[in-house]
C-alpha cells in the first residue's frame, strides 16, 4: 500500500528526531538583577555615560534611573520608595538617610565635586561677556533663574554666591525658581530668564555645550558642592548596588564625570 505524502513527511520528521535525539533547546538564562537608581538632576547627562560604562563591565546587571532635586528624592526615599542607590548633589541629604538607618555600610561616600556657573544662553541681552558678575544687576536682565534652595543644593549654592558677591538684595527681586538645576537650565534656555545660576555639568549637555556665555564663579563664594552617594537599605540587590557605587568612584567612572563637567573628589578610597 502506498503511503500518502503527508505520512512520508511524518516518518521523515520522526527519523530526524531519532538522529538528533529530539533535544530541547537549553532554557534561557534567568534575568540578572535590576537596580533602581535615583540621581540629582545635574547628573542627567553624565549618568547615561556612566550607566553604559558600568553595564559594559557588568552586562548581567540592568540599571534604571530617574532624576530630581536631591531634597525631593530624599523625601521619597524616607516615604518608602523602593530605590537601590541614591546619587545626591550634596552630602547632607544622603547623610540624613544614613541617620535614619536607611543606608547600608560603609555609608555615604563622595563621588564628585560640582561647580556653580553663571550662564547667558544664546540671544540673551545680558552683558555677561563684558560685565562679568555685574551683569546680574544690568537693566537688561529682568530675571535670573536659580534652583529652589529648599530642595536643590545648587539653589543653596546660588543664594550663597549672590550673598558672597553682596548682590543678593539687588538680585533677589529678579529671581525665578526651577524645581531643580535641570529645570533651571530649561528656564534660562527658553528665555524666561536672561541669566541662570546653574551647574557646569548642565552647560556641557548636548543641547547647551558651547552655547552662550559661561562664567565660572569663584569657589570661595559658596560652600563646596561635595556630591555624595549611598546604597540604600531597601536595595533588592545590594551586591549589584555596591558594584555601581564602586564603578562611579573608580578611575573609569571619574573620567566620565570629568568629561561632563565635574571635578573628581580626591582623595578617593573606592571601598
Amino acid at each position: 500500500m502506498l503511503r500518502s505524502p503527508s505520512r512520508r513527511r511524518v516518518l521523515v520528521a520522526f527519523a530526524g528526531c531519532v538522529l538528533t535525539a529530539c533535544e530541547a533547546p537549553p532554557p534561557a538564562a534567568p534575568p540578572g538583577p535590576t537596580i533602581a537608581v535615583v540621581a540629582a538632576s545635574d547628573l542627567q547627562h553624565a549618568f547615561e555615560a556612566l550607566r553604559v560604562g558600568f553595564v559594559g563591565e557588568h552586562p548581567e546587571i540592568t540599571v534604571t534611573v530617574s532624576y530630581g532635586a536631591s531634597g525631593s528624592l530624599t523625601a521619597q526615599i524616607k516615604e518608602g520608595a523602593p530605590f537601590d542607590v541614591f546619587f545626591s548633589a550634596d552630602m547632607s541629604y544622603p547623610e540624613t538617610l544614613a541617620a535614619a538607618g536607611l543606608v547600608t555600610e560603609p555609608g555615604v561616600r563622595p563621588y564628585a565635586l560640582g561647580e556653580l556657573v553663571l550662564w547667558a544662553p544664546p540671544g540673551s541681552p545680558a552683558p555677561l561677556a563684558t560685565d562679568g558678575v555685574a551683569a546680574l544687576t544690568s537693566p537688561a536682565v529682568k530675571h535670573v533663574a536659580v534652583a529652589n534652595p529648599q530642595h536643590a543644593p545648587y539653589g543653596r549654592a546660588a543664594v550663597a554666591a549672590l550673598k558672597g558677591l553682596h548682590l543678593y538684595e539687588q538680585v533677589e527681586p529678579k529671581l525665578v525658581y526651577g524645581e531643580n538645576v535641570s529645570q533651571t537650565t530649561q528656564l534660562t534656555q527658553s528665555g524666561a530668564a536672561e541669566l541662570g545660576l546653574i551647574s557646569r555639568s548642565m552647560t556641557m549637555a548636548p543641547a547647551t555645550r558651547g552655547q552662550g556665555v559661561v562664567l565660572a564663579l569663584p569657589s570661595g563664594l559658596y560652600p563646596p558642592i561635595v556630591q555624595g552617594v549611598a546604597a540604600l537599605g531597601r536595595a533588592s540587590h545590594p551586591e549589584a548596588a555596591e558594584l555601581l557605587v564602586q564603578y562611579v568612584r573608580s578611575e573609569a567612572g571619574q573620567a566620565i564625570l570629568v568629561a561632563h563637567g565635574f571635578t573628581p573628589y580626591a582623595p578617593l578610597n573606592p571601598q
